[in-house]
């Protein structure tokens, strides 16, 4: 009698998480980058294209000698918004670079403070593109590219949010 008693107590459920199926899913999917608690925005896209027919400054060439290149000025590469219910965020540490120094001139790159609307914090970068002769006072782009790497940290006191993306960086060949 004991030993069926005790074969009916290791069979019956505890309630105890034994079960392995169960009637119902759950996915888990990471935000996009505008739905994020701190969104992203890219104005001039993911990827920037450069031409020169909006660029900020023509090149300068000297007879015979070198052209200077295609400017582009306070270009917005990438804007953080606080998307977080305190409305709170704010941006402590942030690091730009780019893997091709030749492009940068100017201010070269960095970030500066928003507060537009729900907006934080923006990366710009002035760019040059290079240019070659085409005749004796005439010049075109040429082709060059580069990568942006932008890092930040952000957070409100309670919410902590780290991200790294890349942006292209190219210059149109005319």
């Amino acid at each position: 009698m004991l030993v069926v008693v005790g074969a009916i107590a290791l069979a019956a459920s505890s309630g105890a998480f034994d079960s392995s199926a169960a009637d119902r899913g759950s996915t888990v999917e990471t935000a996009s980058d505008g739905s994020a608690l701190l969104s992203l925005d890219y104005p001039n896209g993911e990827q920037i294209e450069l031409e020169s027919s909006n660029s900020d400054r023509g090149v300068l060439c000297i007879i015979f000698g070198p052209c200077d290149g295609f400017r582009y000025n306070d270009v917005e590469i990438v804007v953080f918004a606080d998307n977080t219910s305190s409305q709170q965020l704010t941006v402590e540490e942030i690091d730009i670079s780019i893997d091709n120094t030749d492009m940068i001139r100017g201010d070269q790159l960095r970030d500066e403070t928003r507060n537009n609307g729900n907006e934080i914090n923006a990366v710009l970068g002035d760019f040059k593109c290079p240019a070659e002769r085409d005749g004796l006072f005439s010049r075109q782009q040429t082709e060059d590219s580069g990568t942006v790497t932008v890092w930040v940290k952000a957070s409100d006191g309670n919410v902590t949010v780290e991200l790294e993306r890349d942006v292209e960086i190219d210059c149109v060949q005319e």
